[in-house]
């Protein structure tokens, strides 16, 4: 019987052996487990997933370009800080650093690059103050003349004004509340003369009513006015009523009342007549602003009060700032803040979130339609900001004017009152990248 070669015993020995070393290697590389030379340990990966819009964006992690380009789901990466960045011809770069973690999903999402395009000069119309509403889709302007002050409805799609009210004397509109069950009508919140005023502007038909002295608010379709001793109600077809108000009774929306404290200054936030418990609210002139769901907020001068009627005990949460601009995201409502020289975002059931804050005062602020970025204006400059605050907020500057007087975003276009290149007046500037070309603004009387 021939003798069987050395090499035929060995080899099925050795190729058992590669094959029990092996396996459990491959085993572990498949499950996501990587040796970490930094940490001379074996960890299990992470998963890292990238969602721009618009899609096609290449994609460097730590300097170093992958084939992939978003939006992307990447696998099996090990744990660590990676630099992402991402490019899109035609837009704004975007970068962020972001922590892997073992075994867990990373969300770089809801990413929207900016286009990197010039402001388009539209008009040269004199806009002093703009207000966008995202429920409605209305966009109003206020247009100082040298003799008087006007509101106008802008059309989005011809870029004209369609109707305007003169409010027949010169007025600085601090800002302009527009009636929930009615696009055509706005509390229009200023002064004139030195005085602080309050018209009612209506553009079916054109009419601008300026105010008695008092505090109103919208409430079922209608304004409601406080005044000295007496409640005003001026419902949709402008008759208005009068009726004394109840001793003590400060303000009323809806079933919530707001009426002093007997032998107190303070005010108590009671719901329903005969209610006998309530909530004392800290001291102030406090007024109802909004009532949306289970969030009553209240206003006394630049204070805010977000009072949650959804929880027990009620909970209320205070903020600071002269304008408080709405959004609801994720069907929850949160609001953009503008306080002298600073930006906040205040969330359900959250402390207000400082944003961003710089030495010179900001002019406007507008949230994006998909509630994840606010615009923000300076005297000089137009920028986005992310609410992702993951290492930093990120910050796209749009554009760089010579003098800014308001900004505001509406669907997706940026609307914006101020000088550059010489030219002063209405400019456009469009946040996604379209082939339609933007026709000139004119203003046309009504």
């Amino acid at each position: 019987m021939a003798k069987i070669p050395f090499h035929r015993k060995v080899l099925p020995w050795m190729f058992t052996l590669i094959f029990l070393i092996m396996a459990p290697a491959v085993v572990f590389y498949t499950s996501g487990y990587r040796w970490n030379p930094k940490k001379n340990a074996i960890e299990r990966n992470g998963t890292l997933i990238i969602d721009t819009t618009p899609a096609g964006a290449t994609i460097k992690l730590n300097g170093k370009q992958i084939p992939e380009t978003t939006s992307v789901t990447l696998q099996n990466l090990a744990p660590g800080n990676y630099s992402i960045e991402l490019d899109l011809k035609g837009y704004h770069p975007w970068t962020k650093t972001l922590s892997i973690e073992p075994e867990r999903v990373t969300f770089a999402s809801d990413i929207i690059l900016w286009p990197d395009e010039q402001p388009q000069f539209v008009s040269p119309l004199n806009v002093s103050r703009f207000m966008a509403d995202a429920d409605s889709g209305a966009l109003a302007a206020v247009v100082q003349s040298n003799t008087s002050t006007s509101i106008g409805l802008l059309d989005k799609k011809s870029n004209l004004i369609t109707s305007s009210v003169d409010l027949k004397e010169i007025a600085e509109i601090s800002s302009l509340e527009i009636n929930p069950q009615n696009e055509t009508q706005f509390l229009a919140n200023g002064a004139a003369d030195g005085k602080n005023v309050q018209w009612l502007a209506q553009f079916s038909p054109p009419s601008a009513t300026k105010l008695p002295d008092g505090y109103y608010h919208w409430q079922s379709g209608g304004l409601i006015g406080q005044t000295d001793g007496t409640q005003l109600t001026i419902k949709a077809d402008q008759s208005v009523t009068r009726e004394q108000k109840p001793n003590g009774l400060k303000d009323i929306l809806d079933n919530w009342r707001l009426s002093l404290l007997p032998n107190n200054s303070n005010l108590i936030l009671t719901q329903g007549d005969g209610a006998k418990q309530g909530l004392i609210l800290p001291s102030g002139e406090w007024r109802f602003w909004m009532h949306k769901k289970n969030s009553l907020i209240l206003k006394d001068g630049n204070r805010w009060d977000w009072i949650d009627s959804g929880q027990n005990p009620i909970i209320s949460r205070q903020a600071s700032g002269e304008q408080l601009l709405p959004i609801t995201f994720d069907r929850e409502l949160q609001f953009a803040i503008k306080n002298g020289n600073e930006v906040w975002v205040w969330k359900h059931g959250l402390e207000a979130e400082l944003i961003y804050r710089q030495s010179d005062p900001i002019v406007g602020i507008s949230w994006h339609p998909a509630g994840n970025d606010v615009m923000v204006a300076t005297k000089n400059e137009i920028a986005m900001f992310s609410l992702d605050g993951r290492n930093g907020r990120n910050k796209t500057t749009l554009a760089n004017f010579d003098d800014i007087k308001d900004a505001v975003i509406s669907e997706n276009k940026l609307y914006v009152s101020g000088s550059r290149d010489g030219q002063t007046g209405l400019w456009i500037l469009p946040l996604s990248l379209r082939t339609n070309s933007i026709l000139p603004l004119g203003f046309i009387s009504p």
